[in-house]
């Protein structure tokens, strides 16, 4: 794909992009700026128009192993990142060819499913396979953070962003987490998050990493659980299926909420979000019951 142009050669940053889109970097900026690396490697004239083609062909390359969904992220990503580190490549990045390129891989696609995204998991799945990772050799970390991505709807890059000491106990049924890095915080300004659980799981499958207070040292001091997105993400589709992905557990856990009577405003406090349509989007099923709701809404408003 990507290659450091120069002399007779290059050296590919193909390394570097999957380093950066396997989970274990910390937030979309990162991605942006790596994204904008590969981008200026491609990109070697002033000339909007073959900047823009060269762009293209830059995408092409990812959408050869990715959605057009996924490649609008990426490429979102690193427009953010160049209007900031490399304003010269902004103008490429948001060329009307660009646009057109990104629409027609959309278009190719077909119709998008009715629900998108990751395949929620239901509290039955989530005790399969957080025994299976209790069976596993890959470590305790894995049971621990499938319990947390359950019980607090937690996303897979604030889970591994969790340091030496980021858990600790706050009653017997509920422990405290230290967030240092979340979409919903600045980097370097910890956050704490308080999750309820059953004490058994509290104890069995959080109990190696409890303190007995909440840490002093500076989080980026102490080392991380070392949780990888690889190995999780094997756990999951081994014991679920392909279609199953680490975010499926926090939509499966804001949908078990919703549908046991959790009050929408109280859902927040757990997971984080910033808004409700943040929220809602967690809050599609699958297509057939999409559609026998909007059978049943017009049932109501029948005269």
């Amino acid at each position: 794909m990507a290659a450091l142009a120069g002399g007779g050669g290059g050296i590919s940053l193909d390394p570097i992009l999957t380093l950066v889109t396997s989970g274990r970097s910390q937030g979309y900026r990162w991605k942006g700026v790596l994204d904008v690396i590969a981008v200026l490697t491609v990109v070697t004239t002033s000339d909007a128009p073959s900047a823009a083609h060269s762009v293209v062909e830059w995408l092409l390359g990812l959408r050869a192993t990715s959605t057009a969904d996924s490649v609008a992220k990426r490429l979102s990503c690193a427009r953010t990142a160049a209007a900031i580190f490399a304003p010269h490549t902004h103008a490429a990045l948001t060329h009307p060819l660009v646009y057109a390129a990104l629409e027609g891989m959309r278009r190719t696609e077909g119709p998008v499913a009715l629900v998108r995204g990751a395949v929620p998991v239901t509290a039955q799945q989530y005790r399969q396979v957080v025994l299976r990772a209790n069976a596993s050799t890959w470590g305790p970390q894995y049971r621990a953070a499938f319990t947390l991505m359950w019980y607090g709807a937690m996303r897979f890059a604030d889970v591994a962003a969790i340091r030496e000491g980021g858990l600790w106990e706050v009653e017997e049924t509920v422990v405290g987490v230290e967030l240092p890095v979340t979409k919903t915080s600045h980097v370097g300004l910890p956050r704490g998050l308080e999750i309820a659980m059953p004490r058994r799981y509290l104890s069995l499958f959080l109990g190696p990493f409890l303190v007995s207070a909440p840490p002093v040292a500076r989080a980026f001091d102490r080392a991380p659980l070392d949780i990888a997105y690889g190995v999780m993400s094997k756990l999951i589709k081994d014991t679920l299926g392909a279609e199953y992905t680490p975010h499926s557990f926090r939509k499966g856990a804001v949908q078990t909420l919703l549908a046991k009577g959790a009050r929408v405003q109280d859902i927040p406090l757990l997971t984080l979000h910033r808004s409700l349509p943040g929220l809602m989007a967690y809050a599609g099923g699958p297509d057939a019951e999409t559609r026998a709701t909007v059978r049943a809404l017009g049932a109501l408003l029948a005269p």
